[in-house]
Formats: C-alpha cells, structure tokens, sequence
C-alpha cells in the first residue's frame, strides 16, 4: 500500500508509524486514520512486530483535526443538521476503529511525543501502553472553550484514569497547555526528556522492551485493561454520540469559524 499521510518503518521486531503531515502539524483527517489502521495492521499481519513506535514528522506530534475537514464540512452539512451529525459520526468510527486497535495490539505501543499535541492528538497520544514526551512538548484540550466541542478520541477517558477527574477535567474546561515536564509529574507520561534525547531515549526504551516476555506482557496489558473503571468501548460509543450531536449546534459552528479566523468565540452571541 501507498501512503500519503503517514510513514510506515520495520526493523525487525520494531515498527514505526509516522504522521507525516508536517505541513499542518500532522492533522488528523480520514485518509491519516484510514492509513495508520492499514500500517498497524501490516505489521500485525506480518507477525513478529512487537513493539510498534507511533510518532509525528516535523515539530509536532498531532494538532489535532485537520481544520480543512471541519470547514468542508460546515460547508457541505450548511443548514442540515443530519448531514453534519454524519459527517462527524464517520470520522469518529474511523478514529474510534484506531484507538480500538491500537490498545488491543498484541504487543507493546510507544508513543513519542516530539511536539505539542494538541485536540484528537491527546488521544491518539494516550492511547499507547507507554508515552515518552519531548521537553518542548505539551497536551491541549481546547475543544470547550475553543470549539464548544467535548474531547474525542478518548482523550478525557485516558487523562482521567491516568491524573483523576480534578487534573483532567480542568484541562478539558480550561484549555490551557500542560507542558511535558508537568505531564510527566502527574503521570500522564512516562518520561520527558530533553528535545535532542528523544530519539535516543526512544531507541534505548524499545531495546528493552523488545526484551521483554511476550507472554507476560500480553497478560499485563490484559489486566491493565480490566483495571480502568469504565470499559473504553462503552466510553468511545459514548464520546462519539455526544460529539456528533455537539458538531450540530451553533456554538460548534461559532467555535469552528472563530478557530479558523484566528478570533476569540462568542458562544453567548451564538444563543441569542
């Protein structure tokens, strides 16, 4: 398969999935998604990848949505709102699909958080068994003040089993940025590391996972799982709900437009 939007590496029993839109910050849209379940199931398929590395090109790791999709599809869904719910709902299937995949991988997934990550990124972000994040790097979830959106991609689900509701749920209402160094103290990551170490402390932490018992890793990631309070598919199926009804409304569609004009929303404007 060719890819467009992302880079697919393997050495030996390492794999690598680049996001490779640098030009953008590496935004998500269906091709990305669409690509990145192909590239995790190439190395599933092609059996003995056990630890597969997810990163981005360029300065970023994610920014979240590709802003081009959201104005599309403002414009295609204008004045149908059933349109609108469908043009998020099958974006958020795709998106879902890869989380989906990713936690049940059936070996080790790193990501390596070279940059901020921003939005749907949070998520694809958390979504691996270990996260190493870049000094300069930082985690933003601006969808309600910004966008009079909720985080998707399971991103308040992976923030509140790992820091708590307080921590998770002012990043999600505030919107503020969480620097790497802050993440790495509250336990949202792993590790930070200093910007010019990350690919280095990214070699060295795959050698020793590779290193690792495949049988017992497998066992550990399993009962990880059962661990989490609530059941992540339960909680995608309800994410994706409420985000596809929320892309509805006029505060989502004053969020959008005001994100993309690079001005403060006025959510309040919107209800009057």
């Amino acid at each position: 398969m060719t890819y467009s939007h992302i880079l697919l590496e393997r050495d030996g029993r390492l794999g690598r999935i680049v996001l490779n839109r640098p030009q953008i910050l590496n935004g998500i849209d269906a091709t990305m998604l669409a690509q990145c379940r192909a590239a995790l199931a190439a190395l599933q398929e092609g059996g003995g990848t056990d630890v597969v590395v997810l990163t981005g090109a360029g300065r970023a790791f994610c920014a979240g949505a590709d802003l081009n999709f959201l104005e599309q599809a403002l414009a295609r869904s204008s004045g149908d709102a059933d349109r609108r719910y469908r043009e998020m709902n099958e974006i958020l299937l795709e998106g879902h699909a890869f989380i989906r995949e990713l936690r049940a991988y059936p070996g080790l997934v790193v990501s390596l958080v070279n940059g901020p990550v921003v939005g749907g990124g949070v998520g694809l972000a958390l979504a691996a068994d270990m996260v190493v994040a870049a000094s300069s790097a930082y985690f933003s979830l601006p969808f309600v003040p910004k966008l009079g959106l909720v985080p998707d991609l399971g991103g308040i689900a992976f923030m509140q089993n790992r820091i708590g509701v307080a921590r998770a749920m002012g990043c999600a209402l505030l919107g503020d940025r969480l620097d790497a160094e802050t993440a790495a103290t509250w336990g949202l990551v792993w590790r930070c590391v200093p910007d010019g170490d990350l690919a280095a402390a990214g070699r060295a932490l795959a050698g020793r996972l590779l290193a690792l018992p495949v049988s017992a890793v497998m066992e550990l990631k399993r009962l990880s799982a059962q661990a989490l309070e609530t059941p992540l598919d339960a909680y995608l199926d309800a994410e994706r709900g409420a985000q596809s009804r929320l892309f509805t409304t006029p505060e989502a569609t004053e969020g959008v437009m005001a994100f993309l004009a690079k001005r403060q929303p006025d959510f309040r404007a919107r209800l009057g």
